[in-house]
């Protein structure tokens, strides 16, 4: 199968996003999306469609909506819901950069390191300590 180009919807005016392409070979991706300063807050209802062209035409389906539950510390089901609901909420008192490509793909083997260096901008009155975790290393 080929690249699927994802298409999201439902994003009011002012909004944008990011990275809706997946790469042939990929399962997955992290689509950015991006409000404006002025978003209101509140939820916004969204859907996501993908299209691919295969050997007989065109290919377009609805991503169906799914929460991620695990079961017994061990098991994971994806159990499908009827929304693909986003909230707005307000802005985090500090943000975080690096400059790793979105959608590179960093393979390591055993006993070997990867070193990159991550950014922590705060507020003036943010003083809490702030924990990072790397996203799915497995």
């Amino acid at each position: 199968m080929g690249e699927i180009s994802l298409n999201l919807t439902g994003l009011p005016t002012g909004y944008s996003h990011s990275n809706s392409l997946i790469k042939k070979g990929q399962n997955q991706l992290t689509m950015t999306v991006t409000a404006p300063k002025d978003a209101k807050l509140g939820a916004l209802d969204l859907s996501v469609t993908g299209k691919s062209e295969t050997p007989l035409g065109n290919v377009e389906r609805k991503a169906e909506p799914v929460e991620d539950k695990m079961q017994a510390f061990f098991y994971q089901h994806l159990l499908p819901t009827s929304d693909f609901v986003s909230t707005v909420v307000p802005p985090l008192s500090f943000s975080i950069s690096h400059r790793i490509p979105v959608d590179s793909v960093i393979a390591l083997s055993k006993d070997t390191t990867f070193t990159f260096k991550v950014k922590v901008n705060r507020a003036a009155d943010f003083k809490l300590p702030i924990q990072l975790v790397l996203d799915n290393p497995d």
